[in-house]
């Protein structure tokens, strides 16, 4: 799995919460999980992904804070995280 550049799971019906080994695959450029029914929390250890340019989360039952890890992903573009529940105040979400 560590080849892996490009992982989507977008636009399923997926419940449960994002496993956190997804943050060990660093060669990922691009992480959709748009348009299912994840809930809990943003894994914090995906701040380790440092090629990635893209992450989706949108649409989902994501609750809790935004993680201020996102902030280490120095070659992301795009971040969406519209239409979930995300509560709580840091530099993402004010």
């Amino acid at each position: 799995m560590a080849k892996i550049r490009e992982f989507y799971l977008i636009s399923n019906k997926f419940t449960g919460t994002i496993p956190t080994y997804i943050g060990t695959f660093t060669k990922l450029t691009a992480l959709g999980f748009g348009s299912n029914s994840f809930q809990g929390t943003l894994p914090t250890n995906f701040g380790t992904l440092l090629k990635l340019t893209s992450y989706t989360v949108n649409e989902n039952k994501f609750t809790g804070s935004i993680p201020t890890t996102i902030g280490l992903m120095s070659s992301l573009m795009i971040l969406s995280v519209s239409d979930n529940s995300f509560t709580g105040k840091n530099k993402y979400n004010k």
